[in-house]
């Protein structure tokens, strides 16, 4: 009986250790899990209280009226202005005017390596055919009305000619318009409204005021050709005022360019600088750039007195980058709303070159025409006729800011 009853007792024993046993696990089970939970809600009182204070930080630091100026990366005020923090101007025309001598002869031989590519221009012009395009789908098409909105709803207006360029993206960009975005009743495009609101802050004509049906020709001399006195007669003889925009292969065509241009400041026709050698800007180093432009700027300022305020990018390529150049400079960037094949050395036929230009006339229209363009030269003046006939006026392209 007594080893009987020491066996239960042992047994009772054992079972009384294996229930304390799982109590104290199940207890530190439990106090685990509550710590967990405790650990958490302080975790998330911490982290709200964070939010409140940084929230808090951020409203005493930006008072109302107080705005980053992406121009100069630096906050300035309503009342006290913009800051005018750019670039210096050793980087854009102090400094591209030695080294547009230095680099002139050098400019001169890519000058007759690109000669060729000039007859293959137009790589983003041509918006009658269609082409390479960076605007939206037609079903994306940004109404016409946009980009005056984005320009409205902005509450200070930025400086110009202050841009960084280093911080300014440089991948290019294909300029052209999709035909099948053009209205149907005015034939505006009205991919230009999407342009305007990517890039209209840096002083760009992609068309002009699309109210008034008056139309402006701007025609781009690549290099000296004998179509352009023809072109200058039938001007003269219509009162026609056009934009040429020029590059240094033209004024290095002699005596034949220089009566030429000459020709265009007397008769009252706009000029503009098409770059040096016609190469695509997005590819040079912003030194080379600023050469481009600024060689072509002082030629025609030694040998004609006139000062060029309007520039044109070769093909229509451009980067964010090179606008910012250009406007640093203080020019304004022209881009068109109608352009076409005209470039190419079978030129197109010369009837349906002119229906195409007609059909293709709209309020504010910018222009494009080659002038080494036989095609162009042969409908030109009655293309002037038709405009007229359908209401159209020629203005004279505007040179301010806008």
């Amino acid at each position: 009986m007594d080893r009987e009853e020491r066996d239960r007792q042992e047994q009772e024993e054992r079972a009384r250790r294996k229930k304390a046993l799982r109590e104290a696990q199940m207890k530190k089970k439990k106090q685990e899990e509550q710590m967990m939970i405790g650990g958490g809600i302080i975790l998330l009182a911490v982290l709200i209280l964070v939010i409140v204070l940084v929230a808090r930080g951020c409203s005493k630091r930006k008072e109302p009226g107080t705005e980053t100026d992406p121009k100069t990366n630096t906050e300035s005020t309503e009342a006290q202005g913009d800051t005018k923090e750019s670039e210096t101007p050793g980087e854009s025309a102090e400094g591209s005017e030695s080294a547009a001598s230095e680099g002139e002869s050098a400019a001169e031989t890519q000058a007759s390596e690109n000669t060729d590519a000039m007859s293959s221009e137009g790589q983003g012009e041509t918006a009658s055919e269609g082409g390479e395009t960076q605007a939206p789908e037609s079903d994306s098409a940004a109404p016409e009305t946009q980009a005056s909105e984005s320009a409205a709803s902005s509450d200070t207006p930025m400086p110009v000619g202050s841009w960084d360029l280093s911080t300014l993206n440089n991948d290019p960009v294909y300029f052209g318009y999709a035909k099948e975005n053009q209205d149907p009743e005015t034939h505006i495009p009205t991919d230009w409204a999407w342009y305007e609101t990517q890039w209209g802050q840096f002083n760009v004509d992609w068309i002009q005021d699309t109210s008034q049906k008056i139309i402006y020709l701007t025609m781009d001399e690549g290099f000296p050709n004998e179509y352009t006195t023809q072109i200058l007669d039938i001007l003269a003889e219509k009162n026609v005022k056009a934009c040429f925009f020029l590059t240094k292969m033209f004024l290095d065509g002699g005596e034949q360019s220089s009566q030429q241009i000459q020709r265009m400041i007397n008769e009252g026709h706009v000029l503009g600088n098409h770059t040096v050698s016609h190469r695509s800007m997005p590819s040079l180093s912003i030194e080379e750039q600023t050469q481009e432009i600024q060689t072509v700027n002082q030629i025609v300022r030694d040998q004609f007195g006139y000062e060029l305020k309007l520039f044109r990018f070769p093909e229509g390529v451009y980067s964010q980058q090179c606008l910012g150049l250009v406007d640093n400079l203080g020019m304004k960037t022209c881009f068109w709303s109608y352009a076409y094949n005209d470039y190419s050395e079978e030129q197109p036929p010369v009837e349906e070159s002119l229906q195409a230009a007609i059909e293709g006339l709209h309020p504010g229209a910018i222009y494009l025409l080659h002038a080494n363009s036989s095609t162009n030269t042969a409908f030109l003046a009655r293309w002037i006729d038709a405009a007229r006939a359908a209401g159209f006026e020629f203005g004279v392209y505007p040179q301010t800011p806008n």
